[in-house]
């Protein structure tokens, strides 16, 4: 047997042929389900429409749906499209940009730039000057050690400063120390009741 040779072009699609294109068969089963449903809307509720109604109903409704289906949506079938869309979403991830990661993180391309010698003495007389200003700057002024850096951005995530809270948080904070003191004086009674009994 003489062995047979195909030559098959790029643009050679599997499908039906509508209007000189062709489809993907699955875009053409998507399309006639899609234009089912106002079909059988029609058939169930049986509305007492013209001819001309009818036909005009039957063209748009069911036409433009099947049109849809076949068509797809971003070169993928309709129903393909809203399923990769929905999974998407079920399984993305959000991340919230952080102010810390500027402040406190150096870039590596920062980190691994090499210097020349005398960038590097400018470098440490620069650190220097920086060390002298804070030793004056501490012995001028009180410098809470404890002190932290606070971002708008850290709210919800750490705990918010007394200086940065507002009247109805303060408020909220102030019921809160007195339902904790009254639960102690409770507590306190109810040890001294024992111990008496």
């Amino acid at each position: 047997m003489s062995k047979q040779s195909f030559h098959i072009p790029r643009n050679f699609k599997v499908g039906i042929k509508i209007l000189n294109e062709v489809y993907p068969w699955a875009n053409f089963f998507q399309g006639a389900i899609l234009a089912s449903v106002p079909a059988l809307l029609w058939i169930y509720f049986h509305p007492s429409w013209s001819y001309t109604t009818v036909i005009i109903y039957f063209m748009f409704a069911c036409g433009g749906l099947f049109f849809l289906g076949l068509n797809g949506i971003n070169n993928d079938t309709f129903f393909g499209y809203f399923l990769t869309w929905f999974k998407f979403r079920k399984h993305r991830r959000l991340t919230n940009y952080n102010p810390r990661v500027k402040a406190e993180i150096k870039p590596f391309y920062e980190s691994k730039k090499q210097n020349s010698a005398v960038e590097k003495l400018k470098e440490i007389y620069e650190k220097y000057k920086q060390q002298l200003d804070l030793k004056q700057h501490e012995a001028n002024f009180n410098v809470d050690k404890n002190a932290r850096v606070y971002f708008e951005d850290d709210e919800g995530y750490l705990e918010k400063p007394i200086e940065y809270m507002s009247d109805k948080e303060l408020k909220a904070i102030k019921k809160q120390n007195k339902k904790a003191e009254r639960a102690a004086r409770k507590e306190r009674y109810a040890k001294k009741k024992k111990q008496k009994a």
